[in-house]
């Protein structure tokens, strides 16, 4: 079988082309110049060991760096409560309320972000959000200026966000919280169970007297019985 290199037929007799022929090539250098080729080509990358491919996969489940969390920050922890508005983020984590400005909804807020103890706050208003107006909850804090009216004061009272229909459900729950642990605050702890009344001593004695009588209690039991009574009396 004719043997070809680079398009063209090889001669069996001096294992060059034609061209090789014409350059005045050897066969010698022909065989050279594909050994050098052979070395220079890329190696196959080797299998990753199973050590390295753990340390990969770990490599890339690590947050990045820049510290974005997925969801728009939102926080991971099922027991935070989170709602994000038109204006500012509302944060419940424990006894402390957060209310974050960013971007342009610290216009107006020039003491930007607040974080405040759910102990402190008596009252919850919400205006719900509708599909062409939007909507907002606003805390009463003893202390802090409230600015009370519509939808345009709220905007400006750094204890109110404002929110679309879209996060609605999200703010119902902030609500919800804060109203819960109002409650819980002002009703206290639940009272202890009244004591158990004690039977009357003078009653038992005298039941004891009749179980004496029909001759389930001996005479000596009787009267250990009756004075452990009297010594309570």
């Amino acid at each position: 079988m004719a043997e070809y290199r680079d398009g063209y037929k090889v001669d069996p007799s001096t294992g060059l082309t034609e061209p090789e022929e014409r350059a005045g090539l050897t066969r010698a250098d022909v065989e050279s110049a594909a050994a050098a080729d052979q070395q220079t080509t890329a190696p196959e990358t080797e299998p990753m060991a199973a050590a390295e491919v753990q340390t990969t996969m770990a490599e890339a489940a690590q947050p990045s760096s820049a510290g974005v969390t997925p969801a728009e920050d939102q926080p991971s922890d099922d027991a935070v409560i989170y709602a994000k508005g038109v204006n500012g983020q509302i944060t419940i984590d424990g006894h402390w309320l957060t209310i974050e400005r960013k971007g342009w909804g610290r216009v107006g807020h020039s003491k930007g972000d607040r974080r405040i103890p759910l102990s402190s706050i008596t009252a919850v208003q919400v205006r719900p959000a509708g599909s062409l107006a939007n909507g907002f909850i606003r805390f009463t804090v003893p202390g802090s200026p409230e600015l009370r009216g519509g939808l345009n004061n709220a905007g400006k009272d750094e204890n109110a966000v404002i929110f679309n229909k879209k996060h609605s459900d999200d703010f119902e729950k902030v609500r919800l919280a804060v109203e819960d642990y109002i409650v819980t605050q002002r009703s206290g702890p639940a009272p202890l169970p009244a004591p158990a009344a004690q039977p009357d001593i003078a009653e038992q004695i005298k039941k004891l007297g009749e179980l004496r009588e029909q001759g389930l209690v001996t005479d000596e039991e009787f009267k250990a019985k009756k004075d452990e009574l009297l010594s309570r009396m």
